[in-house]
């Protein structure tokens, strides 16, 4: 009980941080301080160790999402193209087979394995770990909400691959958040005296100007993996859900119906 209160204490305070941190251009006009950019890191992190203390995965289960996330970080040497990357991929299905809690360690532990494997360390890595937690957390969100509906597999991946298209673009736009300040580009589309409407304009406009076209490959690749490989994926994490997960993510009756779409 105290592990589990731990964990929750830590995804709450990570992801507070982790909103002031992204808000922080709208207020103060300038990138966050070095120091709180960090703890926000150390924080995503503490929710990986909360969640181990509080029980929520066996040894067998730490072992599947070390195995899930080394495997995912490593797909991050393969050729892309714009944003384009594979890892998003295994976030989504991961996180919507195995539950919320389970996608935010997936990825966060994602993006700090990949940063080893490429070196990519820098004041970003906290707002790509976070990032990517979210995405893996929407994704074990929707996945709870559909298979309470007893959805059918069509409508698991339609729903999988609208949740990709949205984070592609979503991902990027956050990330933007962090350096927009200290761009030139930024500078000439926004001032301190601008009101925070004029800034939110400013920042869509940056948007658009410099990631959108960029974050559009990654948005396509994401669907057009949930659609073509989703259901078989799903099948196969849905089978080590049954055989290695410790938590029951889900009810009596979710439980036959992942066995049934399986």
């Amino acid at each position: 009980m105290q592990g589990r209160l731990i964990a929750n204490l830590a995804l709450l305070l990570s992801t507070l941080l982790g909103l002031a941190m992204l808000l922080w251009p709208f207020f103060a006009s300038a990138v966050p301080p070095l120091a709180a950019t960090l703890l926000l890191g150390v924080l995503v992190l503490v929710v990986g160790l909360g969640a181990v203390q509080g029980q929520e995965l066996d040894a067998k289960g730490v072992a599947l999402l070390a195995v899930l996330a080394a495997l995912n970080g490593a797909l991050r040497l393969l050729p892309t193209f714009g944003g384009a990357s594979p890892i998003f991929f295994l976030l989504l299905v991961g996180g919507y087979v195995f539950g919320a809690g389970f996608g935010f360690l997936f990825g966060a532990l994602t993006i700090f394995v990949s940063a080893i494997v490429t070196g990519g360390f820098g004041p970003w890595l906290p707002y790509q770990m976070l990032a990517a937690a979210w995405l893996g957390a929407s994704a074990g969100l929707l996945g709870r909400l559909l298979r309470r509906w007893q959805a059918s597999m069509a409508l698991n991946l339609a729903a999988l691959g609208l949740l990709g298209l949205g984070w592609g673009l979503l991902y990027g736009a956050l990330l933007n958040l962090w350096f927009w300040p200290a761009s030139a580009d930024a500078t000439n589309l926004s001032s301190s005296g601008l009101e925070r409407v004029g800034e939110l304009l400013s920042f869509i406009i940056f948007y658009f100007a410099t990631s959108f076209a960029y974050d559009l490959w990654r948005s396509a690749l994401n669907l057009l993996l949930v659609l073509t490989l989703g259901g078989a994926t799903l099948k196969i994490l849905y089978r080590f859900q049954r055989r290695f997960y410790y938590t029951r993510l889900t009810t009596l009756k979710e439980d036959d119906y992942a066995k049934a779409v399986a």
